[in-house]
C-alpha cells in the first residue's frame, strides 16, 4: 500500500511539472482518475494530462470543481485524455478557452453544462459524440457551429441555453436525441442533417422563436411532442415531395405537435435556407481554386461563406491553423491576449505567427490588410520548414508598402502566393477578402506539400 501511494505521489509531481503554464505558479493539483492529474494555476488556467478517460464522479474531483468554479478562465486538456468524464467541467462559469486534443472522442454527460462564459463549442477534431446535456444552460451561446467531426448528439445536449440565436448543425451528424434543442427560446431557425432519420421526442420543445425549419428526405419520422410550443412556426422546408411528406410517421398528429407542423406553410421540394455548408458563392474568378482547396480538406467549414467580405485578424488565424495543424500536428502552446480567447489567435501567436498590434492586444475583428496576408504567408511558409526566398517585390506602389512587410510582400509576389491586384500595384492596406485568404492559403498550401 505503501509503495502505491509513493509511486502515485512521483506520478502527480512528474505530471504537474509539465502541466504548469511557464511563468505561472501551481495553486492547486490533484487527480481525476486513476491515470489522470490537473492543476490550477495563478494565471486561470486549469491543465488536465495523463491518459484514458476522466473519472469525473470522484468526490474529490467534484469538490475542487466547486471550489475553483469561478476561478478558470482557460482550460487546457492534454494529448493522451480520451473523454470529458460525467460532469467533468460544468459549473465553471468564468471558463473562455477550451483546447481539446485530438485524443479526445467523447464529451459525457454535463462535460461542459452551465459553463455561461463559454460563447461557442470547443475546436475539436475526433469527438464523436457530444453526451446528455453536455452544453446545457450555457447562457453564453448565441451564434453556435457544432464540430465537423461529431456524429451523434445525445437527449438535451444544448436544452436551455436561452441565448442561442443559431446553430449550425454539420452534416456529419447521425442522429439528434430527444430535447436536445428543447427551451432554446431565441432559436430562429434550424437545419435539419440529412443523414438524420428521426426528429426525437420533445427536439424543440418550448422554441418560442422558433420560425422555420428544414428538414430532409432522410427523415423518416417526427416524435411526439417535437414542435411543442413552437408557437410561431410558420415555414417548413421540405426536401422530398407532397407525396413524400406523407409517409413520414408524425406522433400524436392530433396534438399540438402535428397542429403546430400542419399549420406552417409546408415548402415541398426545397433546397436547404442557408446551406449546411456554403451559404453564398465566390466570385467566378475563384471558384476554381477555391473548389481545389475545398477538397484538399484545409479549410474550416465556418469559412464556406460570405466569400466577398473581408477576412478579419482571427479569421485568418483560423486558417493559418487549420493548415499548420493538417501538416504538422496539433500546436499545444498558446499565448494569450487581454482582448481574445480566440484558440486560433493564441495558437498562432505561440508560435510566432502572429503578434499582437500593442500593449498585449490583438485586435481580433480588425480588417485584415494584402500587406499583413501576406506577412502572415511567408512566417506561416517559415514554420512549416518552408521559407520563401528572400527576394524585393517590384510592384509600382512598393514605397506604399510598410516596412516590416516589405520583404513578405517580395517572397510571396516570387513565389506565385499572391499577386497584385491589376497594373503592377499591389495595394498594401486594401482589405483582403475572405475568398482571396482561402486561395493563397491552398497556394501556400501546394507550395509547402509539393515542394
Amino acid at each position: 500500500m505503501k509503495k502505491k501511494f509513493k509511486s502515485l505521489a512521483v506520478l502527480v509531481l512528474v505530471v504537474l511539472l509539465t502541466l504548469t503554464t511557464v511563468g505561472a505558479t501551481v495553486i492547486s493539483s490533484g487527480t481525476c482518475g486513476e491515470k489522470i492529474t490537473w492543476a490550477l494555476d495563478d494565471t486561470g488556467t486549469l491543465t488536465v494530462g495523463g491518459t484514458g478517460e476522466m473519472e469525473s464522479k470522484l468526490i474529490q474531483w467534484q469538490q475542487a470543481l466547486d471550489s475553483m468554479s469561478g476561478s478558470v478562465k482557460k482550460l487546457i486538456i492534454q494529448s493522451g485524455v480520451t473523454g470529458v468524464g460525467y460532469g467533468g467541467f460544468s459549473g465553471l462559469s468564468a471558463l473562455t478557452s477550451v483546447v481539446i486534443p485530438d485524443s479526445v472522442t467523447t464529451i459525457d454527460y454535463c462535460g461542459f453544462s452551465d459553463c455561461n462564459s463559454l460563447t461557442n463549442i470547443p475546436a475539436c477534431k475526433n469527438v464523436k459524440n457530444i453526451g446528455y446535456y453536455a452544453f446545457s444552460r450555457c447562457l453564453g451561446f448565441r451564434d453556435v457551429t457544432i464540430p465537423n467531426c461529431v456524429e451523434n448528439i445525445d437527449g438535451w445536449a444544448f436544452s436551455q441555453c436561452t441565448n442561442l440565436n443559431s446553430i449550425h448543425i454539420p452534416n456529419s451528424i447521425v442522429s439528434i436525441g430527444d430535447g436536445a434543442f428543447a427551451d432554446c427560446t431565441n432559436l430562429a431557425s434550424i437545419i435539419i442533417p440529412e443523414k438524420v432519420q428521426s426528429i426525437g421526442h420533445s427536439v424543440f420543445n418550448s422554441c418560442k422563436n422558433l420560425k422555420s425549419i428544414y428538414i430532409p428526405v432522410s427523415v423518416k419520422t417526427i416524435k411526439e411532442y417535437a414542435f411543442y410550443y413552437c408557437d410561431t412556426l410558420t415555414d417548413v422546408y421540405y426536401e422530398g415531395s407532397e407525396e413524400q411528406w406523407k409517409q413520414i410517421t408524425i406522433e400524436n398528429k392530433e396534438s399540438s405537435n402535428g397542429e403546430l407542423l400542419f399549420s406552417a406553410t409546408i415548402h415541398y421540394n426545397s433546397k436547404a435556407p442557408n446551406s449546411n455548408t456554403v451559404t453564398d458563392k465566390p466570385s467566378d474568378w475563384a471558384k476554381t481554386e477555391i473548389d481545389a482547396a475545398v477538397a484538399a480538406g484545409i479549410i474550416p467549414e465556418h469559412f464556406l461563406k460570405n466569400y466577398t467580405m473581408p477576412t478579419t485578424r482571427a479569421d485568418y488565424c483560423a486558417l493559418a491553423t487549420a493548415l499548420y495543424e493538417m501538416i504538422k500536428g496539433e500546436i499545444k502552446e498558446l499565448k494569450s491576449f487581454v482582448d481574445t480567447n480566440d484558440i486560433n489567435v493564441s495558437k498562432m501567436a505561440a508560435i510566432g505567427v502572429v503578434n499582437g498590434v500593442g500593449n498585449n492586444r490583438f485586435d481580433p475583428d480588425a480588417k485584415l490588410t494584402r500587406e499583413q496576408a501576406a506577412t502572415v504567408l511567408s512566417r506561416l511558409a517559415s514554420t512549416l520548414g518552408k521559407p520563401f526566398a528572400s527576394t524585393n517585390p517590384n510592384f509600382g506602389d512598393k514605397a506604399a508598402i510598410s516596412a516590416y512587410a516589405i520583404e513578405a510582400v517580395g517572397q510571396v509576389q516570387s513565389a506565385g502566393i499572391m499577386s497584385g491586384v491589376g497594373n503592377n500595384i499591389f495595394s498594401p492596406k486594401t482589405d483582403y477578402t475572405r475568398q482571396q485568404s482561402i486561395i493563397t492559403m491552398k497556394r501556400l498550401f501546394d507550395f509547402v506539400v509539393k515542394k
